[in-house]
């Protein structure tokens, strides 16, 4: 019987650890899903295509690194390629937006079920590019916050890594979604000082996270993070909210 409870009692532990984790990492991003994108079939297809070409932009890395091993050893250069990839692949989400908008511009009929805008679709593809991103970069580690054990690292002593994980998913969804945000905006008015302001932004972010390989370095990373993430959600509401909607039909 004691036995028993305690099994029970460890299980009832592991659960609420799992649980609260995966809620703090994917809620903003599966409330967004389902209140903003599911119901509309091309904002839907959009954010499965943005999901789609972030994983291609970690392929190219990935690859990189296997063939020149000796880049695991500098972080801040493997950052920097990665991001270099990313931006590549920000700028080619859209162009396929700009494809997707003259295909269903030509039928005057889809063109209004159907219309596409700069802000939603920004939106969209950054949701998909945040929660894909989440899914491979975190999920791994928050699956396995159901264990019978939780894990601290030298650089956070007072927040285990599930944590640490769950809180950096989800800044990570705002970071992703104000990114492209910013990034529509400054491609639309080919405003070289925003397209600019992206990329420096998320070479920002991700610096900050090599704060976690030092004593203590989490009390500064994560803040750091979250400072990033809201800056740049903020500042993507700030730039569509003052103009107009604009569809790519219009460019």
């Amino acid at each position: 019987g004691i036995d028993l409870r305690i099994g029970f009692h460890l299980f009832c532990c592991m659960s609420q650890l799992f649980v609260g984790c995966l809620g703090i990492g994917f809620s903003p991003s599966v409330v967004a899903f389902l209140t903003a994108v599911i119901h509309k079939p091309q904002v839907l297809l959009f954010f499965i295509t943005s999901a789609f070409l972030w994983v291609i932009s970690m392929v190219f890395p990935a690859l990189l690194e296997y063939i020149a091993t000796d880049l695991q050893n500098f972080s801040i250069l493997t950052i920097l390629i990665g991001i270099s990839f990313q931006e590549l692949m920000r700028y080619v989400v859209f162009r396929s937006y700009l494809s997707i908008q003259a295909t269903i511009s030509r039928y005057p009929s889809m063109n209004k079920i159907f219309r596409m805008e700069d802000p939603t679709s920004s939106f969209a593809a950054g949701l998909g590019w945040a929660m894909v991103s989440s899914i491979m970069l975190y999920g791994p580690v928050l699956g396995k916050s159901n264990g019978p054990a939780t894990f601290y690292m030298e650089a956070c002593p007072r927040l285990s890594l599930f944590v640490l994980s769950a809180w950096t998913s989800f800044f990570n969804t705002f970071l992703h979604v104000g990114l492209m945000g910013v990034a529509f905006y400054g491609y639309r008015r080919r405003n070289i000082a925003l397209v600019a302001s992206v990329a420096l932004l998320h070479i920002l972010a991700a610096l900050s996270t090599l704060l976690n390989e030092i004593g203590g370095g989490c009390q500064a990373s994560l803040p750091l993070f979250a400072v990033a993430s809201i800056a740049a959600a903020i500042h993507a509401a700030y730039l569509h909210y003052r103009s107009p909607a604009t569809t790519a039909s219009s460019s």
